[in-house]
């Protein structure tokens, strides 16, 4: 090869190597989280919140895309949450008891059977284990944020234990199926939210 060509070679190579990027550079520890657009709410509640007493000590942090209280958005009744709870990790049955406490007591502070004569329950949920730590619950709830009809939400929650009594619970809620895109933004507002 001539010398002129060899460097012609050598520039076109680093060039390449330069402009590609390893598929699991991607998903390194030291890559940065997704950021999500400014139109996302954040929101941090101490826990136990006055809508759910009987809930642990901790706190909750959430991520709300802009439609996720418009019934005719694709973000409806979308968000993620890390809760912080000062107790052991929960399994499959603790899971649900707080998820009933907290949905129960968050649509009854939004009016959910204030208007009926007899009591209403008005979340019924489902857990179930799919993975070491990984969960997914299927809620029949009355939207006590926009319609006061029922709709039906997926959960997706990964649980980690911080200590013998602390814990954290990463949820994503959504009434999408598995392949909607919201799926992956939840898991950028998850990714956005500093654990503690």
């Amino acid at each position: 090869m001539k010398p002129h060509a060899r460097i012609v070679a050598l520039i076109i190579a680093a060039s390449l190597a330069a402009c590609s990027t390893p598929h699991d550079q991607h998903a390194s520890a030291t890559s940065p989280a997704p950021v999500l657009p400014e139109d996302w709410l954040s929101e941090t509640i101490d826990f136990p919140p006055g809508f759910a007493p009987d809930l642990p000590t901790g706190k909750e942090d959430l991520r709300f895309p802009p439609g996720w209280r418009k019934p005719d958005s694709e973000e409806f009744w979308s968000y993620a949450i890390v809760m912080t709870l000062d107790e052991p990790t929960p399994g499959t049955n603790r899971i649900e008891e707080i998820l009933d406490l907290y949905y129960d007591g968050l649509m009854s502070a939004f009016g959910v059977g204030r208007d009926s004569n007899e009591p209403i329950d008005p979340a019924q949920i489902k857990v179930k284990q799919t993975s070491a730590n990984h969960y997914e619950a299927a809620m029949h709830i009355i939207d006590g944020f926009a319609t006061f009809k029922p709709i039906n939400i997926r959960i997706k929650l990964i649980t980690e234990s911080k200590s013998d009594n602390r814990s954290i619970v990463k949820l994503r809620v959504s009434p999408q199926p598995d392949e909607h895109k919201i799926w992956a933004a939840l898991q950028a507002g998850i990714e956005q939210i500093p654990e503690g």
